[in-house]
């Protein structure tokens, strides 16, 4: 995925490396008038472009909302590239991504594909190093999960002038000093998340700031129409089988208590293990016909997965932010969940959504008033549709994210 330089150097930097096509940020420059006084002038500070570093081994929220920041970066002009792990989920949901259509291609930027652990390392000192000192531009960095930090760090040293950040999209139950004195700046996608850094470091909140994650609302413009329920309640959830589905088919199988039909549809994967748990406990309280699991969808599939739902619900008790909730009210889909942190901050109770405050049996008493309500879901879903509209698009996010990226770069 690198090519040749012309020069003496083995490697260059990707395509990244085209100043016209750069990104550009003020520069304070500190003048004195006539009478002494200090005047701010600003100039423009150029980068080469933006580098993601994503090394997961699995595919998440994070990940699929970092596709969605690059894609977007790509189409405003700004070159952004990308390293993953060699045989990772991300390189596979790229190569997915690239066979839907010639125009995704064309735009879909450098994908650097390197190896896990310290022979990774050796290969990013190889292809991202330049001999001559003219060629080492400098760049935006960014490391989407707390672990690629170091490698993050490395690129930084590398290339003189560059900014590292960390997107951190998940509460740390023991925060590291890494983040601090490593990056220049790190963005967390909530209130929640930033607490578990500053609760610990009270001192870091001046270089963290809360940009929450934004979703593409052109696809996921169709909203639904029809609230009626059919001869089985569909409710679906989305992600990998590590987010407490355990307690949703519980709840499930108390609605079968109740009387009412329900499908639970699960899209996402995960660990065979954790699948198999799930099944197994399916059997084990009743519910195993009514259990699908759909597997990891493209993400061009999800409007329709969405729109063929009654209902859309977690049961995790602690989330960073949904993009599941966002996407699934964008489209109309009641939503029901924990009042938990991640959601409260989305969801405004009983206005667009439904936090429940308890356990399973809440859990299932909610769904059950859901179901019975027609009224209640159709003006969730209308009013769901009015926040998403107002607040998840991502180009709202691209604006706040750039806006950081200048304010550390000054």
């Amino acid at each position: 995925m690198y090519f040749r330089n012309k020069r003496s150097c083995r490697f260059a930097a990707p395509r990244i490396m085209k100043i016209n096509n750069g990104v550009y940020f003020r520069e304070k420059n500190e003048n004195k008038n006539e009478k002494g006084d200090k005047n701010q002038n600003t100039r423009r500070r150029s980068f080469a472009g933006i580098i993601m570093v994503s090394m997961a081994k699995g595919w998440g929220g994070a990940e699929e909302y970092l596709e969605i920041l690059r894609d977007r970066l790509i189409k405003m002009g700004i070159s952004c590239s990308i390293i993953v792990r060699k045989g990772g989920a991300y390189s596979k949901r790229l190569d997915q991504k690239r066979d839907i259509t010639e125009e995704t291609v064309k735009r879909s930027g450098d994908v650097i594909q390197i190896p896990s652990g310290i022979r990774g390392v050796l290969r990013l000192n190889k292809g991202f190093i330049a001999k001559d000192p003219k060629e080492r531009h400098a760049y935006i960095i960014h490391v989407n999960r707390y672990y690629d930090i170091l490698r993050g760090w490395l690129l930084k040293k590398m290339m003189p002038g560059s900014i590292l950040i960390l997107y951190q999209n998940c509460y740390l139950n023991h925060p590291h000093w890494l983040p601090l004195y490593l990056t220049d700046g790190i963005i967390c996608i909530s209130k929640f998340v930033k607490t578990s850094i500053t609760k610990r470091f009270p001192s870091s909140g001046g270089k963290i700031k809360v940009i929450n994650p934004g979703i593409d609302l052109g696809l996921f413009d169709t909203v639904k129409g029809d609230y009626n329920i059919g001869e089985k309640v569909k409710i679906g959830t989305v992600g990998r089988f590590d987010k407490n589905q355990e307690e949703l088919l519980m709840a499930i199988a108390g609605l079968k208590k109740m009387g009412i039909c329900a499908q639970v549809h699960l899209a996402g994967e995960g660990m065979p293990e954790d699948k198999k748990r799930l099944k197994d406990l399916s059997e084990r309280i009743g519910i195993g016909e009514d259990v699908i699991f759909r597997g990891n969808l493209p993400h061009h599939s999800m409007p329709g997965f969405y729109l063929d739902m009654d209902i859309c619900a977690s049961a995790m008790m602690r989330e960073g932010l949904s993009l599941f909730a966002m996407e699934a009210m964008a489209c109309g889909i009641p939503f029901v969940a924990y009042y938990a942190p991640g959601f409260n901050e989305l969801i405004d109770n009983v206005e667009n959504g439904m936090l429940v405050k308890g356990g399973v049996r809440e859990f299932a008493l909610c769904l059950l008033y859901l179901v019975k309500s027609l009224d209640t879901r159709k003006s969730l879903g209308i009013n769901a549709v009015k926040k998403a509209r107002e607040y998840f698009g991502i180009d709202r996010n691209v604006r706040e994210y750039l806006d950081f990226i200048d304010s550390i770069s000054l």
